[in-house]
């Protein structure tokens, strides 16, 4: 099953050595559409899944899993576009760390039946387990996988009603050698098949108590172990509901689960942002980060946006479209929403599906989909970043911005705009080039507009502090 693909060309701008973090920045250029991006870290290497199509269509796509060494240096790749002599329904998938090994998960379909799939495979790509568990329905698809505390392996699926456009769950369990145990339907539906699809159903087991939390399109679910007992804990219904995109991160007897508004009624203007912390009986108790509204679509966050190796640190990945261009800002912050400290990578045009892992070096590996042109051509980008923030004498083009804190127009007339991010009531003082003070003001988290126009014209510097706590300085030109 091992084939070296020839379906992307790289080309790496720069490689470390010696005693320096790792760090590297990936260029991937494709003749073709892509979509449905993962990343990974395992042992030393980079794994990253990716589906390319021809002419837009599945019956032409393909399925590769490509190995990157800790320089940035494509290795090995895994093509996974037919298995047992069947075709690998590219759309959903699941790739994820397991013990020592790599873990896969599929579709596969013949010309009579579709079936559940895994596999796993080592560092070098040889594939040391792998079965076909089951067959599937047409409109049935893995939504997410676990391992829970026995050691099984549990599938949660959805399947489409194309009648209303909703789903409802089933869930597979196995043994470790992907034996199939039971199958339940647990007779839940949600609504918009499209969305759960596309960013994933969140699915953790709470071992505190052997339940399972399961947040879906339009709730936050917790299920006994037999999944015989489902309590429907709270309903995402902060406001009316557009969309919403969910994904669940497990912290100890915690969960990290993020919602995403689009088009507040009754105005369609204002997206909101939650990132909220709840304990296992699904109650709330924190809020890490809530984005200001903005009156256009710009923060967007799509799967794995979230990761951590050390549960003090988590890794956070969002797209941000600014007034001085487009961003990926990239997060390091704590359980408690203190940012140690927030990058923005500066890339041209639009972007669609990313994702983030966190390293075990304290740092992180950042993928992200650039959107394909009139050619269906698509631009991928693989980024390795220390645990400071930094990439090691690597600046192409200035792809990653060495400021916290966005400042734009500069040089600027009569007006200067700061976009903090994830950052929330901080404080800036502006000084002349002579160090005398000349406004000091709070900066709220997304756009701040300081009015300018009675500066004199000249280099002028500033200095940004959250809670005391000092960020970072920087200069802009009046003209």
């Amino acid at each position: 099953m091992k084939k070296l693909s020839l379906f992307v060309f790289i080309s790496v701008f720069g490689l470390i050595s010696g005693t320096q973090a790792q760090t590297f920045v990936k260029k991937i250029t494709t003749k073709h559409y892509c979509d449905c991006f993962t990343v990974k870290e395992g042992c030393n290497h980079y794994f990253y899944l990716s589906t390319i199509h021809e002419a837009l269509t599945d019956d032409t796509s393909f399925q590769i899993i490509y190995k990157v060494d800790e320089h940035g240096n494509l290795r090995d790749s895994l093509d996974l576009t037919h298995i047992m002599g069947m075709k690998n329904y590219g759309s959903f998938f699941y790739i994820e760390n397991y013990q020592n090994n790599m873990f896969y998960a599929g579709k596969l379909h013949d010309s009579a039946h579709n079936y559940l799939y895994a596999q796993i495979f080592d560092t070098a790509l040889n594939v040391v387990k792998e079965a076909i568990i089951d067959t599937m329905g047409d409109s049935t698809y893995i939504l997410n996988h676990l391992v829970n505390s026995k050691g099984n392996h549990v599938f949660l699926g959805g399947t489409i009603h194309h009648s209303n456009n909703w789903w409802n769950f089933t869930i597979y369990e196995t043994d470790t050698n992907f034996q199939l145990l039971r199958k339940i339907d647990p007779f839940f539906s949600d609504g918009n098949c499209g969305f759960c699809m596309m960013n994933n159903v969140g699915f953790v087991e709470m071992k505190a108590d052997s339940s399972y939390i399961i947040t879906s399109y339009k709730w936050i679910i917790k299920t006994d172990n037999d999944f015989s007992n489902i309590d429907t804990l709270s309903p995402n219904k902060y406001m009316v509901i557009y969309n919403s995109y969910n994904n669940t991160v497990k912290l100890n007897d915690s969960i990290y689960f993020e919602n995403m508004f689009y088009d507040y009624p009754p105005l369609y203007i204002k997206t909101y942002t939650f990132l909220n912390k709840y304990n296992k009986d699904g109650v709330k108790k924190d809020s890490i980060m809530i984005t200001t509204p903005y009156d256009d679509n710009r923060v967007v966050q799509w799967h794995d946006f979230l990761n951590f190796n050390n549960p003090d640190t988590l890794f956070y990945c969002f797209l941000a479209g600014y007034g001085s261009g487009n961003y990926i800002g990239v997060t390091k912050l704590s359980p408690d929403g203190l940012i140690y400290w927030q990058k923005y990578v500066s890339l041209n045009g639009a972007y669609t599906y990313g994702s983030i892992a966190a390293t075990h070096d304290g740092g992180c590996v950042l993928e992200w989909e650039g959107a394909p042109t009139t050619d269906t051509s698509t631009t991928i980008w693989l980024i390795k970043i220390d645990k400071d923030g930094d990439i090691t004498g690597i600046n192409e083009n200035k792809i990653i911005s060495d400021k916290q804190i966005l400042v734009f127009p500069n040089p600027a007339n009569d007006q200067i705009n700061f976009e903090t991010g994830l950052y929330k009531d901080i404080d800036i003082k502006i000084y002349n080039i002579n160090g005398q003070l000349q406004t000091e003001t709070k900066l709220r988290q997304g756009s701040n507009t300081i009015d300018i126009n009675k500066f004199a014209s000249g280099i002028y510097f500033y200095k940004i502090w959250d809670k005391g706590r000092f960020i970072e300085d920087g200069k802009f030109v009046k003209e």
